[in-house]
């Protein structure tokens, strides 16, 4: 069976539109360093001599970054954190 995570790239990268200067962009933004020609063996079939495997760590630098891509970057990290109401589900008890 092919590679899960090369298939993924792959279906996404088509289906996106993207093109392979594009994909490393991607990467960068997720501070990955890559290069057309790894993306290029990336995209390979997998009975191709050119393949090469996608680990499960690089495909989640490459969603990362395309979450950045098409989002845009946060510029407020502990946004969610503020947000967050704090509950006191039981008083303490003070004792004297």
């Amino acid at each position: 069976m092919e590679n899960r995570n090369n298939f993924v790239l792959r279906k996404l990268r088509y289906a996106l539109n993207l093109r392979d200067r594009d994909v490393v962009k991607i990467f960068a933004l997720d501070n990955y360093s890559t290069d057309e020609a790894t993306v290029k063996q990336f995209m390979e079939a997998e009975d191709s001599p050119l393949f090469r495997k996608l680990s499960d760590s690089v495909l989640e630098s490459f969603l990362n970054g395309l979450i950045t891509y098409r989002r845009g970057k946060k510029e407020d990290t502990n946004y969610a954190q503020e947000r967050k109401p704090k509950r006191v589900l039981m008083p303490e008890k003070k004792t004297n």
